[in-house]
């Protein structure tokens, strides 16, 4: 039972990030400032496609699971933790990383719509 909830688990991961790349270089320059959009929520993950233009803010937030981040498009952006340290990163297209839990803010300080797929595996 086990062994076909992980397969039809990885499938649904599977399924969203080929959709999500299909339909992300169709988001413009022009996109509002922040857009998160829910992808998939169930018992067992919760995907979120995120969308940030240039010079865009996502507000402090305390994410308590670690998650996978997918990257759509070329980007770079601030990281700024509820102690004050702030971290530069830069990904490119296709990247996947993870990210531990954390209270943290985010500025898109690219020129590009920063553009990932939020994955976070429930326990």
């Amino acid at each position: 039972m086990e062994c076909v909830l992980k397969k039809s688990l990885c499938a649904l991961i599977v399924a969203a990030i080929f959709s999500f790349f299909i339909v992300a270089p169709a988001v413009s320059q022009a996109a509002p400032k922040a857009v998160i959009k829910v992808v998939l929520d169930n018992a067992s993950v919760h995907v979120l496609s995120n969308s940030y233009a240039p010079g865009a803010v996502n507000p402090m937030v305390k994410r308590a699971n670690s998650v996978i981040v997918i990257v759509a498009g070329p980007q770079k952006f601030k990281e700024t933790f509820a102690n004050g340290h702030s971290d530069i990163q830069s990904h490119k297209t296709g990247d996947a990383y993870w990210s531990a839990s954390a209270t943290k803010s985010l500025t898109n300080i690219g020129s590009n719509t920063v553009q990932t797929l939020v994955i976070q595996i429930k326990k």
